[in-house]
C-alpha cells in the first residue's frame, strides 16, 4: 500500500533568502513533514511548470555591472555600467560596441572592443584595438566570462576556462531530490535562464 503527498518546490517563493539561488535552494515547510522511521520514503518528480521570473545574471547584488576601458594605453579611463538584466554574449557584445564605437563619416564605423564566445574552445574572446585596454578588476564582471581580475591589453584575449555566464541560473538539467533528515526535503536543480521553475513532487511511503 502506498501513501502519497504532493509538495510544491518553487525557486520563486524563496528568492528573498540571500542563501538561495535558482540553482540551489532550500524549502522549509510551515508544517514539517514527520517521517516514520519504520517506513521507507522516496521523493519523485511529478511535473515541472515554467514561467517568467526575475533572477538576473547581471545585477547589483552580484556586483558585476562595472568595467573600465582606456583608449590611450591606460592614461585615462572611462567606466561602463552594464544594465541589470538577463544578458548573453550577444547582448554584452552589442553593449560594448555601442558604448565604444568610433564613428566614421563614410558609415564604416569601427568597434575597438568586441566580446564573443568561441565554440571551438568554449572560452570567451575579447578583441582590443591597438592602444585599448579593458579593466576587469573593479567588479565581479570577470566571473561571467572567466577572465580573472585583470587588465586586458593584448589584441586577442581568451578566458581561462568555460565561463559561468548564467551565474547558476542556467539550462535545465534532470532535477535531483534528496531527503535530509525527517523534517526537511532539499531540492537542487538548475533553472532556465530567464525562467523560474515550480516543481510539483510527491512523497511516497512504502
Amino acid at each position: 500500500m502506498y501513501n502519497e503527498r504532493e509538495i510544491v518546490l518553487s525557486s520563486y517563493l524563496i528568492k528573498s533568502s540571500a542563501s538561495n539561488t535558482p540553482a540551489n535552494f532550500v524549502t522549509n515547510f510551515t508544517r514539517p513533514i514527520i517521517l516514520d522511521s519504520n517506513h521507507e520514503y522516496v521523493v519523485g518528480l511529478n511535473r515541472i511548470i515554467t514561467m517568467s521570473f526575475t533572477w538576473f545574471n547581471v545585477n547589483p547584488g552580484y556586483n558585476n555591472q562595472k568595467i573600465k576601458y582606456s583608449s590611450d594605453g591606460g592614461s585615462t579611463w572611462k567606466e561602463l555600467t552594464f544594465p541589470a538584466g538577463v544578458d548573453n554574449y550577444f547582448n554584452m557584445n552589442a553593449f560594448l560596441k555601442t558604448e565604444t564605437v568610433i564613428k566614421s563619416d563614410d558609415d564604416k564605423d569601427e568597434y575597438p572592443i568586441t566580446l564573443e564566445f568561441q565554440t571551438s574552445t568554449f572560452r570567451v574572446l575579447i578583441k582590443l584595438k591597438t592602444g585599448y585596454q579593458l579593466d576587469l578588476t573593479g567588479s565581479n564582471f570577470h566571473e561571467l566570462i572567466d577572465f580573472g581580475k585583470v587588465i586586458l591589453k593584448d589584441a586577442d584575449n581568451y578566458g581561462l576556462r568555460l565561463p559561468n555566464l548564467s551565474q547558476d541560473t542556467g539550462p535545465v538539467q534532470t532535477p535531483r531530490h534528496s531527503c535530509a533528515g525527517p523534517n526537511l526535503i532539499k531540492c537542487n536543480f538548475r533553472a532556465t535562464l530567464e525562467r523560474r521553475l515550480v516543481q510539483t513532487a510527491y512523497l511516497r511511503r512504502t
